[in-house]
């Protein structure tokens, strides 16, 4: 709710000031352009209004508002207010407002000028007095320490100087051990609210929790103790590692606060990232209605070819853990599981005649566009996999839950480069690729997995 609110204030400024910005513009437009008639005045400022709202929106200004910095956010404005001027230029150029060089590099300068002084001087006091808020702690977050009660102890201040932080308590995760030191007696140290990361949701929902920060693991890496935990974690957001300064892989912009890893945090800069989900919607749209017919034609070849459902419909892991049901088209004859889960395989004989062809050229995956089109999956992404086979999984790569800080795709790194997996050995030599891409994720990096899955597809390279 705080940060709905926020995310307004932010908008509600930009609508503002936008439009404020465009009355001046246009006051000013017979020294640049010949004047717009009256009746077309408010359609160019609409367009004006929405083109910087949309802007602000791939900027990042409307995405974790109480997240922001002061510099990060000037950056953004120049970034932002300079592509905007550069499209309101060639649009009012394109119709012939712009009559000489000189003139547009005026318009060019008086819209930057004009957007940024109507715009970024009121999100800086906004910002200046949300920050200010927050160190005075006016505006705080409720938040769960997770570790070892002398771990806790001894970092406790630290992490209690952090702007905003509201430790309500802590969940100890010690094996029970007599000789093990207690922390010293300390009515300032937050109490013990569990002792098991079962009972992590529960705590969250109970205490309103909306940060976790985890003080101490087994040695190595985050998130290489346990799958099952790291299932737990992964379910929540704002999850960050308490860490050291000799860890020379954690990045930070921040030289007076305790460093605060985030677990799974996403490479991709907020912009790529609404273009991902915009671009898997329309691709997505895009492929069905071009594939339609041959989606119908399918299906009645389906229904023709053995008893049982045209679209098959199984449980899948998705985003931070979460469960989905995946559609495909039928490719096994019904109760196929009967003795229970079992991968596929190019010799498996619960798949159907039809069903083998479909699986060679993968139109039976056709229907998991409609999964992206829910935003239970994205084009790019590991492939979703059952619970029964990731339990079996973690038991021997902990790490592969880091996979479910993504949303499964129809294709990915690791299916361009391996294939389709037999058993669960080859589930985890696949894993190594989509951890590959879990770190160098990008809109460049999936439009080649893009091209080089149809090329794979043409091909027929692909084996099941």
């Amino acid at each position: 709710m705080k940060e709905t609110k926020q995310i307004v204030r932010y908008v509600l400024l930009d609508l503002v000031g936008s439009t404020a910005a465009w009355i001046c513009l246009n006051h000013c437009n017979t020294a640049i352009w010949p004047t717009i008639s009256p009746t077309s005045l408010y359609c160019w400022g609409a367009g004006y209004v929405l083109l910087w709202l949309m802007l602000s929106l791939f900027a990042g200004f409307y995405h974790a508002p109480f997240k922001r910095a002061r510099l990060n956010d000037l950056i953004s404005t120049i970034k932002a207010n300079t592509i905007g001027s550069l499209v309101v230029l060639l649009v009012l150029y394109s119709h012939e407002h712009v009559e000489s060089m000189r003139s547009a590099l005026s318009l060019l300068g008086l819209t930057f000028g004009l957007q940024t002084l109507c715009t970024y001087p009121f999100r800086l006091l906004l910002l200046s007095h949300t920050i200010g808020r927050i160190n005075r702690r006016k505006i705080t977050f409720p938040t769960l320490v997770v570790g070892m009660p002398m771990a806790i102890y001894l970092k406790k201040q630290s992490i209690a100087a952090y702007p905003g932080l509201n430790i309500i308590g802590t969940l100890d995760i010690s094996n029970p051990n007599p000789h093990r030191p207690a922390p010293p007696c300390d009515p300032a140290f937050p109490p013990i609210l569990g002792k098991s990361f079962d009972e992590l949701p529960e705590l969250v929902t109970k205490h309103n929790i909306t940060n976790i920060i985890i003080t101490s693991l087994t040695a190595g890496p985050p998130l290489s103790t346990s799958g099952r935990v790291n299932q737990q974690l992964l379910k929540l957001k704002h999850v960050q590692l308490y860490t050291t300064a000799h860890q020379g892989n954690i990045r930070t912009s921040s030289i007076q606060q305790p460093l605060l890893h985030t677990i799974g945090a996403n490479p991709m800069p907020y912009w790529q990232r609404l273009v991902k989900r915009i671009a898997d919607y329309l691709l997505s749209l895009l492929t069905l209605a071009v594939l339609s017919p041959l989606l119908l034609v399918m299906m009645l070849l389906v229904r023709l070819s053995s008893p049982g459902p045209v679209i098959y419909k199984q449980e899948r892991v998705g985003l931070r853990g979460r469960p989905f049901t995946i559609y495909k088209l039928r490719s096994m004859y019904i109760n196929a599981e009967q003795e229970g889960p079992a991968l596929s395989s190019s010799t498996d004989s619960r798949v159907t005649p039809i069903g083998r062809f479909m699986r060679r050229t993968h139109i039976d995956e056709i229907p998991n566009f409609v999964n992206v089109l829910k935003g239970d999956m994205s084009l790019v992404g590991p492939r979703p996999e059952r619970q029964f086979y990731i339990d079996q999984i973690l038991e021997h790569a902990p790490a592969y839950s880091l996979l479910l800080t993504m949303r499964p795709g129809i294709t990915s790194w690791g299916q361009v480069k391996f294939g389709y997996a037999e058993n669960v050995r080859q589930m985890q030599q696949r894993m190594h690729f989509d951890m590959l891409y879990l770190n160098n994720r990008s809109l460049l990096v999936d439009a080649k997995i893009l091209i080089y899955t149809i090329i794979t597809v043409l091909k027929g390279s692909w084996h099941r």
